[in-house]
């Protein structure tokens, strides 16, 4: 049986107001032998978690830079997100993953 591990990457939260929040970013990975999933929580002004969008964006092992997308509808009370990046059961052995250029936009209408 082979050891496993896990790598999770959180975002700090950010402020939004809106429909909509796009988010947009790049992803580059070597041995980590799995995908990960992207998620986006959904927290009001009293810091209590309204929504969590789990597996919103899907993360590919890929040796060249990828592109990642992700629209998220937002409950009207959302006041602020977090943004997270999972790889639940890598091998112990370890891999590589880089991210870069991470933005987002809200929008006032959801697509």
């Amino acid at each position: 049986m082979q050891d496993t591990t896990g790598l999770f990457l959180n975002i700090p939260e950010v402020e939004v107001s809106g429909a909509a929040v796009e988010i947009r970013f790049f992803t580059r990975s070597e041995g980590l032998g799995v995908e990960g999933l992207f998620n986006v929580q959904q927290f009001d002004g009293t810091g209590q978690r309204i929504d969590i969008n789990w597996g919103a964006a899907k993360i590919v092992e890929s040796d060249s830079w990828n592109e990642v997308v992700c629209r998220v509808k937002l409950k009207p009370e959302t006041q602020k997100i977090k943004m997270g990046i999972s790889f639940p059961k890598i091998a112990a052995a370890g891999g590589r993953f880089w991210l870069d250029d991470l933005s987002f936009k809200t929008t006032e209408v959801s697509e």
